[in-house]
């Protein structure tokens, strides 16, 4: 498994991470531990506590980044290939379609997610993973990616449903 660091404005760097990954038991999301710190850059905060009270509200603007495949085809499904450089978008926060993410997510709680969209851009194979920045702070991490011409709803993980988990993670590493 790799990671990609200090991507924005790119290219980034490669490094490959040696030990396990710490799992979220039964959810999408996971800690990589890096194998040496990174100095160069600077990493997006979580949250605080009161900027977790309150979800980003339908219509907000987010940043999602990603990796993900972002050519179309003339038949509206993705072309091979991913992106030298880190690919963003504002995109709006929208009323998740919870009947399709039961299907493809059933073991996270509705409450966990953020979704967004906005027309003709949306997230892709490859994007998983990414961040969602909502007033500067790393809000949610993307882990749905599209298949199907890649402009419907993305789906995000709120990290600060897993807060506690992430600091105690980290603690105990």
């Amino acid at each position: 498994m790799h990671a990609v660091v200090g991507v924005h404005p790119g290219p980034g760097k490669t490094v490959k991470i040696q030990e396990e990954p710490v799992v979220y038991p039964d959810h999408d999301i996971m800690l990589l531990k890096l194998p040496s710190p990174v100095t160069n850059i600077n990493p997006i905060p979580l949250p605080d506590n009161n900027e977790c009270n309150t979800k980003p509200g339908i219509g907000e603007p987010v940043q999602v980044a990603g990796h993900g495949r972002y050519q179309i085809d003339n038949k509206g499904q993705p072309k091979p290939g991913q992106p030298t450089r880190l690919k963003c978008a504002t995109m709006k926060v929208s009323k998740c379609d919870t009947e399709a993410i039961k299907i493809s997510k059933p073991n996270e709680p509705i409450g966990n997610w953020i979704c967004y969209q906005r027309n003709n851009v949306g997230t892709c194979v490859g994007d998983s993973g990414g961040g969602v920045e909502y007033q500067g702070k790393l809000r949610a991490v993307h882990v749905s990616g599209r298949t199907d011409g890649c402009t419907r709803q993305g789906i995000s993980l709120d990290v600060c449903k897993y807060k506690e988990w992430i600091k105690k993670t980290i603690k105990g590493k």
